[in-house]
């Protein structure tokens, strides 16, 4: 079980990334794996910390996340 920790919240990610949308997802998926492939890299040839790929996604996750909080808040608001 050790080898699939984390896979159900870094799918909750991608999904939200691609809004659902199973071409948006596709998309997400590719571009989360190519960061997170590239943090591994970064580790190794330049000695950065592989966490700061993970910071990106999670950076994209939220920043992309935002106009989907802002439609609901604004439905919301109109009640």
């Amino acid at each position: 079980m050790g080898n699939v920790s984390g896979y159900g919240f870094e799918g909750i990610g991608i999904a939200l990334i691609g809004r659902n949308n199973p071409l948006g997802i596709i998309l997400a998926s590719i571009l989360y794996g190519g960061i997170k492939n590239c943090g591994r890299y970064m580790e190794y040839q330049a000695g950065i910390d592989s966490d700061l790929a993970k910071a990106l996604n999670g950076l994209f996750v939220i920043a992309l996340s935002i106009p989907e909080l802002l439609a609901i808040l604004r439905k919301v608001i109109r009640r």
